[in-house]
């Protein structure tokens, strides 16, 4: 990662404060062995030293050109904090714990270690304040932080992917373990808050936009000395945040669950994205072009697809009508019947080469499977819940035929697919000739799970089964069974949760790529959707790059898009990207971006 490449900059800082090396094997050079996990990584690193550790952090400076040495103290004493401790460790002379909490490691958690951690600040103002790579994002990061690492090459994906994204928003994400104290804060927390540990705040690493971070340290900076001075204590930074946050009214960080290990660094998703109707400049919306049906049904999601490799005939575009609409809470509404079957229709339209809709008709449901010179009658299961073919992607396969890949339940219990009912993946023709959905095949997935949903259709007539792990595979002729071809692990954030969104076609930005979308929700009531565009090799079908994630028409919405294309200007310069979405099952819209405002890049 180039070191000019990131809004984000990371602060972190080292003192020598434990001389003679009271913690055992956790001496100066064991601190820097951590220190130097997170240097690989490529991060911008602002680092605060003592005179004491400047030939060392030198030396690695050497190895590293993304780490610059800023100030240089003295030693502890020479910190801020503690020059604001000084008249009350004065006064504190002789006593048992000298002005430090009751309760606490007398190894560990001494005068300097807790004026180091209350240095973050001090060193935070600083990085801001000179600013070398004129970073819009600041985070802090504890030196020797690696340590409670268990997966240290997915939490060093993690930071690079914090360095490569596009922070759009303004807060002040900080983790933590416990809930917040009480405002107004009685006797008993008070006194926990200056004796005891207090783990409201992890304090290992947090991140926010430079003006809300500049409001943390302000405030830090005028709070505690009153702290001080009210109480006559030092206590740990964390417990002093959590103080902070009963005490300040107007002081709320975005506080997030996490724990001493990786998850300090799992910021969530919300703060990550970016929402293209707010954030994107080139952003343009137009109601998707689809008849009415009548009755209960209504749009939903629309796939498209070239009508040839050319690209030079229009397009073909399968539009799924529900009978249905989703409640803001995710529920099922079925608002004119009392019959709660789920019913999906499909309608096929034909678009010119500007993506105007000039014809309009319903594609029948499958009722064979096999090919069509040897058709197997596919039975429809009349009392099952589920009833039509849904969420259908269209692709060309090798020879160039529309073909269509959606999820059945009720045409799966045929006596030769032995899908006893379960939802199944349907693959076959896409027939805009004869109106229909043909030649179909129900799909058999590795294991006998009890839905199969989001499977993307790739180049060269595979599937990409499962995202996690990038399954990819082949269905068997003649058995209809799912084959793995091949799985990768990919370390970067929320890979594990991804979703088959769209096909997956030749980018016209990366030669010898291809470009499709995915998705992912954040499981709180409702869910949360958001989408990441992302780029394979087209031999090796690898992960090579992915967007930040992103929603589309609102910052936290049930959003679906399952068809998308790229386009480039007459005149080859320039290109966007056309999704087409819709919300809550309904009201799907066509949204277009500028493809240079929604860049590939974070590096995999």
């Amino acid at each position: 990662m180039s070191n000019t490449s990131s809004v984000v900059t990371f602060v972190t800082a080292y003192m020598n404060i434990y001389p003679n090396n009271r913690l055992g094997s956790r001496d100066m050079i064991w601190r820097f062995e951590q220190f130097a996990k997170i240097a690989q990584t490529g991060i911008q690193l602002c680092v605060y030293v003592d005179e004491s550790s400047v030939s060392l952090l030198d030396q690695f400076m050497v190895t590293y050109p993304n780490v610059r040495r800023m100030r240089v103290f003295k030693n502890i004493t020479d910190t801020w904090v503690y020059q604001q401790w000084r008249p009350y460790r004065n006064m504190h002379a002789g006593t048992t714990h000298q002005g430090l909490p009751r309760h606490r490691n007398m190894q560990k958690d001494t005068l300097e270690y807790m004026t180091l951690m209350h240095t973050k600040m001090e060193c935070m103002m600083d990085a801001m304040k000179v600013n070398p790579w004129n970073s819009t994002h600041f985070a802090w990061i504890d030196f020797n932080v690696a340590h409670v690492f268990r997966d240290v090459a997915g939490s060093q994906a993690q930071l690079r992917a914090m360095a490569s994204n596009v922070w759009k928003r303004t807060f002040l994400a900080i983790p933590g373990c416990w809930q917040p104290l009480p405002s107004p804060m009685n006797t008993g927390a008070i006194t926990g808050v200056i004796h005891a540990i207090h783990w409201r705040f992890c304090g290992g690493f947090f991140l926010g936009d430079i003006g809300t971070m500049a409001e943390f340290c302000r405030l830090y900076t005028t709070w505690f000395p009153k702290f001080l001075a009210e109480y006559n204590q030092m206590t740990w930074e964390v417990n002093f945040w959590a103080w902070m946050e009963s005490k300040i009214d107007n002081w709320t960080p975005n506080w997030y669950a996490a724990d001493h290990n990786d998850s300090i660094l799992e910021v969530p998703a919300e703060w990550w994205s970016m929402c293209l109707a707010k954030d994107v400049g080139s952003y343009t919306e137009v109601a998707h072009e689809c008849p009415e049906l009548g009755g209960d049904f209504h749009a939903s999601s629309a796939s498209i697809v070239p009508m040839s490799w050319a690209g030079d005939g229009g397009y073909w575009m399968n539009t799924r009508y529900v009978n249905y609409t989703l409640a803001d809470n995710g529920g099922y509404l079925f608002p004119n019947s009392s019959d709660r079957t789920i019913h999906t229709r499909n309608v096929c339209s034909r678009l010119n080469q500007t993506m105007t809709a000039v014809e309009h008709f319903e594609m029948r449901d499958p009722i064979t499977r096999g090919c069509s010179a040897d058709p197997i009658t596919l039975v429809s299961i009349p009392d099952c819940e589920y009833q039509g073919v849904e969420d259908i992607r269209l692709w060309l396969d090798s020879t160039g035929q529309v073909c269509y890949v959606g999820t059945s339940v009720n045409y799966t219990r045929d006596g030769a697919s032995g899908g006893a009912g379960k939802g199944r993946i349907l693959r076959g023709v896409y027939d805009v000739m004869g109106r229909a959905l043909t030649a179909t095949t129900v799909v058999q997935p590795p294991t006998d799970t009890p839905c199969e949903k989001n499977w993307c259709p790739l180049p060269g007539d595979k599937l990409l089964y499962r995202c996690s792990d990038m399954t990819v595979g082949h269905v068997e002729v003649g058995t209809g069974q799912f084959v793995v071809d091949a799985t990768r692990e990919i370390k970067s954030p929320w890979f594990d949760q991804f979703r088959g969104s769209t096909y997956f076609r030749t980018s016209l930005d990366y030669p010898g790529a291809l470009v499709g979308l995915v998705h992912f929700s954040v499981h709180e009531w409702p869910r949360q959707y958001y989408h990441v565009l992302l780029l394979l090799d087209a031999e090796t079908l690898r992960p090579i790059r992915r967007s930040q994630p992103f929603t589309f028409l609102r910052r936290t919405n049930i959003e679906f898009c399952i068809g998308m294309l790229e386009t480039r200007a007459v005149d080859g310069t320039g290109g966007c990207y056309h999704f087409w979405v819709s919300q809550y099952d309904r009201e799907p819209r066509k949204v277009t971006v500028a493809t240079a405002d929604l860049p590939l890049s974070v590096v995999l």
